[in-house]
């Protein structure tokens, strides 16, 4: 979904419709609006209403609307009676009405008996959408409101005044410069103008016609994604070019190329430099262009995307938006989307795209730039009105299909059912201190198997070390190394300096840079990241983390192979983690959740496996304990896991979302070393804890842990 202005939606006059109007012996077409004005000038000399609304109606029909205008459909011959029965009956079947005016048109409405005056009263008394475009004006001017509409036509006529109030109308200012740019605006207050996702394109044909003619009642413009099919980079110019006119034949109403991801990787990495990916992207774009006006095609970017663990430069796409806008000056839009998509949420990059705005502006004026990075609708209306962006809502808008209709009465966004139902799971378990699975889909689990597999082959290189001891004096033999991230959705950290400054154990943090470098181990761990960080989204989402303290968040990524030993039994001691988050994924058996009921449970390895740390316990005041396990292996058992350490950034006071019985403090004082040393102490925050799971699982520790 597209709002401009966000919360002061707009819509399009003149959408599909579905309305068929040919019983009627003198109509022979199915039309989409009727345009209504006044002919001449108030002196009558010049015929300044006809061409302008000539000139209207054929903008229009070059967007491939139905239009009726008086002036195509009669001749000097047409009667008056044959004149107001033509109008009556085609402005019964039409959805949309356009009316334009120009000062002195209203003069003449103080005649009763006055066509024109009749044809907006017609108009406002209906429950039709109505378009006023003011015209012959200063193009400084603003589009009056409707209440300063409904005053200055009170002084021509005050029933008119009375019904423009109570009239679903929208104003704009036309002129002969901004003609073009307000006859293109595609939005509805209830529809919008909806950029389907390139799932879509997999239905078949007569599915997708119906989602369509839906959408399409609904006062939606709609747009398809051509994406890269795999073809060669020589042959996908044609291929998307085909694609895309076969979307027009359905009943799209225009064709976005999604130019990211593999898609974009392939052009940069078979065309050797930025200049020669700029040219050969610009040649996709023109191969649609051929085949679809090109008012009616648009771009989609993602610059800030990770695509394996490298992002291009700003500069790149600043260069490729200036050259396709400056070749194609007619280009219907560029798309820059911002955030990153997971699972139940959008997760904001926060970053300027001024930079892109500015390179569309250095080359047109008239295309429109849409801005999405997952807006809360606040800060979509800050940026509609502080720009001229189009603002783009795409997760909500799948939510809530009246999407629009609910920013204009100032709601905020609503979740799926499925996403609240999983929120308010991982609530309830994590009280419980227990470990909460995230699920995947059955094509989703085979892509991480077999990623988990890349790092299975990559580890058998390493040398094993003895973990530490645990509680339980517990160790394993095992291969590891881990990598860092900045924050979620952020890239791997990819210098030596940033790995040391991040952690102490360096040795590993190495093995982890010196992993990234091998292309089927980087890939793989770009996707399990996201993965990962998905999980942790949910996840703090849920147990109250603020967004934007989300995004202050660092992870440390660790793989571990365990290999076989001599103990028996193996493993990892009983413990729980000392971060805020931890997210697994694994691919054998041997993880053992102690609740603290008494319950020892086995989670398995079919999902992504949330547990909650000790800090996420002090930050909560207690509200969430943390999740107590530990890892056992037998001594012929080889497995893999990678899991992410989600933490508040370090010596910092961190505000609380959650709000205990007890009064006055609001904010927890982030600090890793004191709350890893106060975890080891027997009288520390966690020996409560540690007593209850002694007690209920009858526990017998080793003699010189509970000497300590």
């Amino acid at each position: 979904m597209i709002e401009r202005k966000a919360l002061r939606p707009l819509h399009h006059p003149w959408e599909p419709s579905t309305t068929d109007i040919k019983s009627h012996p003198l109509i022979s077409r199915t039309y989409d609006s009727i345009i209504f004005y006044r002919w001449t000038s108030p002196d009558g000399v010049y015929e300044r209403g006809r061409i302008m609304a000539r000139l209207v109606a054929e903008m229009m029909e070059k967007n491939r609307r139905q239009v009726w205008l008086d002036q195509w459909e009669m001749n000097k011959n047409t009667t008056p009676d044959q004149v107001v029965r033509q109008i009556s009956d085609i402005f019964l079947r039409v959805p949309k009405v356009i009316i334009l005016a120009a000062p002195g048109d209203w003069d003449r409405f103080t005649n009763a008996d006055d066509i024109h005056r009749w044809e907006w009263e017609l108009s406002l008394q209906s429950d039709k959408k109505i378009w006023i475009l003011r015209y012959g004006i200063p193009e400084t001017t603003q589009a009056p409101s409707k209440e300063q509409l409904a005053a200055d036509l009170r002084n021509h006529s005050t029933r008119l005044a009375d019904l423009v109030m109570k009239g679903n109308i929208q104003v704009r200012v036309l002129t002969m410069d901004n003609l073009n740019s307000v006859l293109i605006e595609k939005l509805s207050p209830d529809g919008g103008l909806v950029l389907l996702p390139p799932v879509c394109s997999t239905l078949p044909n007569q599915i997708q016609k119906r989602v369509i003619d839906r959408l399409h009642v609904g006062d939606s413009i709609v747009f398809a994604q051509v994406c890269d099919d795999g073809s060669s980079i020589d042959s996908l110019p044609q291929a998307l070019a085909y694609s895309a006119s076969k979307k027009i034949d359905l009943g799209y109403d225009g064709v976005e190329i999604n130019i990211v991801g593999s898609m974009l990787q392939r052009v940069i990495d078979e065309s050797g430099d930025s200049t020669a990916a700029v040219a050969t992207i610009l040649k996709l774009v023109y191969a649609v262009a051929t085949l679809v006006p090109t008012d009616q095609v648009g771009i989609r970017l993602a610059p800030f995307s990770i695509v394996e663990s490298h992002q291009q430069p700003l500069e790149f796409f600043c260069t490729l938006i200036e050259s396709i806008t400056s070749q194609l000056p007619t280009l219907g839009f560029v798309h820059v989307v911002a955030h990153t998509r997971f699972d139940d949420f959008e997760y904001p990059r926060n970053a300027s795209l001024d930079e892109l705005r500015g390179a569309l502006a250095s080359a047109s004026n008239s295309i429109s730039f849409i801005s999405a990075d997952a807006y809360e609708p606040e800060t979509a209306n800050t940026i509609a009105t502080r720009t001229q962006d189009l603002v783009a809502v795409s997760l909500p808008a799948e939510v809530d299909l009246n999407l629009i209709t609910t920013l204009r009465q100032g709601a905020p966004y609503e979740v799926a059912e499925a996403t609240a139902d999983r929120l308010d799971a991982i609530r309830s378990t994590f009280q419980t201190g227990k470990e909460y699975v995230l699920e995947w889909p059955s094509e989703q689990e085979k892509r991480v198997f077999n990623a988990m597999d890349d790092l299975d082959r990559y580890l058998g290189e390493f040398d094993p070390s003895l973990s530490y001891e645990g509680t339980d004096q517990k160790v394993v033999w095992r291969k590891s190394c881990w990598f860092a991230s900045e924050g979620i959705s952020r890239p791997f950290l990819d210098t030596e300096k940033a790995i040391a400054a991040f952690d102490g154990d360096l040795h590993d943090g190495l093995a982890g840079l010196r992993a990234l470098h091998d292309p089927s181990v980087r890939q793989s761990m770009v996707y399990l990241k996201n993965v990962l960080d998905s999980a942790l989204v949910t996840t703090s989402t849920a147990v109250g983390i603020d967004k934007d303290m989300i995004q202050r968040c660092t992870v440390r990524y660790r793989i571990i192979k365990y290999t076989a030993h001599a103990g028996n039994p193996g493993g990892i001691g009983l413990h729980p983690d000392g971060n805020l988050l931890s997210a697994l994924i694994t691919n054998g058996d041997g993880l053992r959740v102690y609740d603290l009921d008494g319950t020892v449970r086995y989670p398995g390895y079919n999902g992504t496996i949330m547990m909650g740390g000790s800090t996420l316990y002090r930050w909560s005041q207690g509200h969430y304990p943390p999740t107590f396990h530990d890892v056992v292996t037998n001594k012929d058992q080889v497995k893999v896991s990678i899991v992410a350490f989600f933490n508040f950034p370090d010596l910092v006071t961190i505000p609380r979302a959650l709000k205990s019985g007890s009064a006055g403090d609001e904010s927890f004082f982030h600090d890793i070393k004191l709350i890893k040393e106060d975890d080891k102490l027997p009288h520390g925050q966690l020996s409560p804890l540690w007593d209850t799971i002694i007690d209920k699982h009858q526990l017998v520790l080793p003699p010189a842990v509970t000497a300590n």
